[in-house]
């Protein structure tokens, strides 16, 4: 069982594929604010990473992304995105569970064949997601989760579970 996961200050977006097949779609609600944390958020993440270790599943955790046209807003990105990546690593390792960090154009040529364009990325990545989940009331962070997942089921992770 694979698990992909979208991570942002707001919001943890996951997927579940299981023998190719999307069994499981949802956003873990972070933060009001980038500072405002709400309250059930660790209960929520250490819930969930607890069911994957049952399941035997890993983790595929898209890598950091900054924006390239803004720059003095990098800094302050990466660092927030920095603690919320070290919040899903830490609750995944506190459950005994894999982590493999994929770095976004890693999964979008692997998956989508594409890399350049982040429209015609999120309209790739959101066709597809559609497409294997037969949902179409996807977040487009739910959207990358389904797609960082099928990644992971095509590319096993490196690390030891």
């Amino acid at each position: 069982m694979i698990i992909g996961i979208d991570a942002d200050v707001y919001r943890i977006a996951i997927a579940v594929v299981n023998k190719r097949k999307v069994v499981h779609v949802e956003t873990i609600n972070r933060a009001k604010a980038p500072s405002v944390i709400w309250p059930q958020y660790d209960a929520r993440l250490a819930a969930f990473m607890t069911q994957a270790r049952t399941a035997n599943a890993c983790v595929f955790l898209e890598g950091i992304y900054l924006d390239e046209r803004k720059p003095t807003r990098n800094v302050r990105s990466f660092q927030v995105l920095a603690e919320v990546h070290g919040e899903v690593k830490r609750a995944a390792r506190v459950a005994g569970v894999c982590v493999e960090v994929v770095a976004p154009p890693t999964w979008q040529s692997r998956v989508l064949g594409m890399t350049k364009g982040r429209e015609s990325i999120k309209a790739a990545s959101m066709r597809l997601a559609k497409s294997e989940s037969g949902r179409q009331d996807l977040s487009q962070h739910e959207a990358d989760a389904i797609c960082i997942a099928i990644f992971g089921e095509r590319y096993p992770a490196r690390v030891a579970g």
